[in-house]
């Protein structure tokens, strides 16, 4: 059996999941080629529609086409993430004991002042973060503008910026601070319910073979299984 199989994903979940992927696949189709490309997810989509990809896999966007199937396969939160030290200077004599009501949800409006690594404007995280600023009546100070959250997190690490992190992005957390021994810190955010729906997404006219299928499947099952990285949220 040969063949190709187009695959898109965004730069950060690339390198989350495709390696894990990637391997697994080729031990049951060594056959078939996985083309693989990263993007942003606004032009994920368009290569779908263009038919320069046969799968892709981002958060759904907010107008979503008719065109297109989406089939979810994780609901992701955001998480504040901050060092130990910003959380010392923004708590004083708090500090450590927030930490224990923050875990219950870290209310926003006490790190007006912080400054953060924040994501590009339009991206789903983005807006999750604005909405819910503009619902509470608050506002971050940014120091900083990328669509690279691994980046964020290295300069949370650092105390240079408080950042945020989905849900995909917790075990690469963990992977920091076992490797590193920073004391970086992941909080849930009080009274932000909203959720970034991850999709797997492809025409909708389109029909797949078996080892596309098969694939299918493999992707939701990698992606669902990160759903037991989350913290419980108390508040």
């Amino acid at each position: 059996l040969t063949g190709e199989i187009r695959l898109g994903t965004t730069e950060g979940r690339f390198r989350i999941l495709m390696p894990n992927i990637l391997s697994e696949f080729m031990r049951e189709y060594p056959g078939i080629h996985l083309n693989i490309v990263s993007a942003a997810s606004p032009d994920l989509q368009d290569m779908l529609l263009n038919n320069r990809l046969d799968l892709a896999v981002f958060g759904k966007p907010i107008k979503a086409s008719p065109f297109i199937r989406y089939t979810e396969v994780l609901s992701e939160r955001l998480y504040l993430v901050i060092s130990d030290n910003m959380l010392k200077d923004r708590f004083d004599e708090a500090f450590p004991a927030c930490k224990e009501e923050l875990l219950k949800g870290a209310d926003l409006k006490l790190f007006q002042g912080v400054p953060f690594a924040l994501n590009l404007p339009g991206f789903n995280s983005s807006r999750l973060i604005e909405q819910h600023l503009s619902r509470i009546g608050a506002e971050l100070e940014c120091i900083h503008i990328s669509s690279h959250p691994d980046l964020h997190h290295m300069m949370s690490a650092r105390d240079y910026a408080a950042s945020f992190c989905l849900t995909m992005y917790l075990p690469s957390l963990q992977k920091i601070n076992e490797e590193n021994g920073y004391p970086l810190n992941v909080f849930p955010i009080r009274g932000l319910r909203e959720t970034n729906p991850l999709v797997i997404a492809s025409l909708q006219s389109r029909s797949f073979p078996r080892h596309a299928a098969a694939l299918i499947r493999l992707i939701s099952r990698n992606c669902r299984a990160f759903a037991a990285y989350d913290i419980p949220y108390q508040s």
